[in-house]
């Protein structure tokens, strides 16, 4: 018997649920430098580079997705998306599943981002129980 290690590669839904889990855990700690570094220099530094990060975990997904349907994203796509976000996620799940599908898609989008959003509300309530917030 051959003792090789097999070359396993994860299939793209694991993946895309792995950068959906990877971009709760970067918007709370996001959340949480934020409103430590609240009324600071470096607030719009952090909102800054957290824009970007997300927007490169969603054309991290798209690019998943894409190889998944044998779809070719665009290098200028592709900046659109880092820069654009989640508006030309929406726009990427109408291109490539047509409109009913990418109605489906699209609710499940906002699932998430509903999802990701009481987890913001979650740790800012408990971050301010042990810091003071000034809003």
């Amino acid at each position: 018997m051959d003792n090789r290690e097999t070359n396993l590669q994860p299939s793209g839904a694991t993946v895309k649920r792995e950068i959906i889990i990877l971009t709760f855990i970067f918007s709370g700690v996001s959340t949480f430098f934020t409103i430590l570094f609240a009324k600071t220099a470096l607030e719009p530094v952090i909102s800054l580079a957290t824009a970007i990060v997300i927007g490169i975990f969603i054309l991290w997904w798209c690019k998943v997705d894409s190889l998944e349907r044998n779809y070719e994203l665009k290098t200028i796509f592709r900046f659109l998306i880092v820069l654009f976000g989640a508006f030309a996620l929406i726009f990427y799940l109408f291109k490539t599943r047509g409109f009913s599908n990418g109605l489906i898609a699209f609710g499940y989008v906002l699932l998430i981002l509903f999802g990701l959003m009481m987890a913001n509300v979650i740790i800012t309530i408990v971050c301010s129980m042990f810091f003071t917030i000034e809003m």
